[in-house]
């Protein structure tokens, strides 16, 4: 029996049970509640730091899908211990970064055997139901949107810096700049530095939905992290056939030689390479190319998540 260990909501009894104390309490508190399913039942945990932790204590087999930043970015010695013990344990792990699994491999070559890299492909049914507002033509505003949360990780003044050269003094284009997950006070210091009407800073919490909508609605999308994984949000800005500007980690690969092909994509390959990019990218989105979508059907080739569950599949075969 394959139990996936999330994040719970709505009135489920063991969410009643650990949310009112500490985070590390409710960890493991749900990991001796996991103790009572049956000997043979294998979990998927979401995360080593956390739901990891738990299903360790659960006692049962269990597959350990890790976060990048988990092992890529500094922590503490306890912190590390933990993922450390949690990785260890695990009967297999899945990551979706190629950084993440470089590192594993490096730090125990052991545990580096039972990881496995693949992204976790793109749901079509969600991305289906969007509509994009209104086409870009000439004489509208152009909206430029960036992608990711605003953090130093994800580089966000850099970003904002290099748009700013880009369009200048130009009245018709609009900079989106969502909080989403991010760090306030950095959002809150950027929006003070880019005083500008053009620049829309949202800091209120926008769903999933609303998020994929102001994407669909952007002519130009931009990604610049410092690491990362094949993200959902590069997926969901190849299906609709947004203009891209990102920066070429190794993690992308196998996105890049496929979205490359659509010669909608703008890559850097430097840092000083940023401002020119998107101002290619920009009039690239100023004069669109005619013709038929391409992203949806990459998606469906190369990214669906029914190609991703074939690969998990694999994992769970080999476990049996």
């Amino acid at each position: 029996m394959l139990y996936s260990v999330h994040p719970l909501k709505g009135t489920f009894a063991t969410e009643n049970l650990v949310s009112t104390r500490g985070k590390m309490l409710s960890y493991i508190a749900l990991g001796l509640r996991l103790r009572a399913l049956p000997a043979d039942t294998l979990l998927h945990a979401h995360g080593a730091s956390g739901y990891g932790l738990s299903a360790m204590l659960s006692g049962r087999s269990y597959i350990a899908t890790v976060y990048g930043s988990e092992i890529l970015r500094p922590h503490g010695f306890a912190y590390s211990r933990m993922v450390d013990a949690v990785l260890r344990n695990a009967s297999a792990i899945t990551v979706t970064s190629a950084d993440a699994k470089a590192r594993i491999v490096r730090k125990s070559p052991t545990v580096g055997m039972k990881t496995h890299y693949f992204h976790t492909g793109l749901d079509t049914q969600q991305t289906a139901l969007i509509r994009r507002s209104g086409a870009h033509g000439s004489g509208e505003t152009l909206k430029i949107m960036l992608l990711r949360n605003t953090a130093a990780h994800y580089r966000t003044r850099e970003v904002l810096v290099a748009v700013a050269q880009a369009i200048g003094d130009q009245k018709n284009k609009r900079v989106i700049v969502p909080l989403g997950n991010g760090d306030e006070t950095y959002f809150n210091d950027l929006r003070r530095e880019f005083n500008d009407s053009r620049f829309i800073f949202i800091d209120r919490p926008c769903d999933h939905q609303e998020y994929m909508q102001m994407m669909s609605d952007s002519d130009v999308c931009i990604n610049f992290p410092v690491s990362d994984q094949t993200s959902a949000t590069l997926l969901e800005a190849l299906y609709f056939d947004r203009v891209v500007v990102t920066n070429r980690l190794a993690s992308y690969a196998d996105l890049t030689s496929v979205v490359e092909k659509t010669g909608d994509w703008f890559f850097v390959d430097s840092d000083d390479q940023l401002t020119s990019r998107i101002t290619q990218a920009i009039a690239r989105a100023e004069k669109p190319q005619e013709g038929v979508r391409k992203g949806r059907d990459l998606i469906s080739e190369h990214f669906s998540i029914e190609r991703a569950s074939c690969l998990f599949n694999e994992i769970l075969e080999e476990l049996r």
